[in-house]
């Protein structure tokens, strides 16, 4: 049967390697924890770019549907045209029936 200072010494050994490994373990959860944070800001900053993308891609679907298809200059002729039309069709619609 062993002795009394044999099973504190033993008992002593298992706390210490405990210890340890408690202290291994929070090093692990304090890593795992910053690369949270990382990974978060990271997908919040993705987020910020779809939402981005999705606005440009909603005006360019406005600008193709109106036909407006290149640079700026070609979607002010094209607004021009279209405000000349209008123009046309109030004058029309104003000048007296003949």
């Amino acid at each position: 049967m062993p002795d009394f200072e044999s099973v504190v010494a033993e008992i002593k050994r298992k706390v210490f390697l405990l210890m340890e490994e408690n202290e291994t373990l929070a090093l692990q959860i304090q890593s795992q924890q910053k690369e949270i944070t990382e990974l978060s800001e990271t997908i919040r900053n993705q987020q910020s770019l779809i939402n981005t993308l999705k606005e440009q891609n909603s005006n360019l679907q406005s600008w193709n549907s109106l036909g407006l298809k290149g640079d700026s200059s070609d979607a002010k002729l094209k607004i021009d045209q279209l405000i000349s039309t209008i123009d046309r069709s109030i004058s029309l619609l104003s000048s007296p029936e003949q």
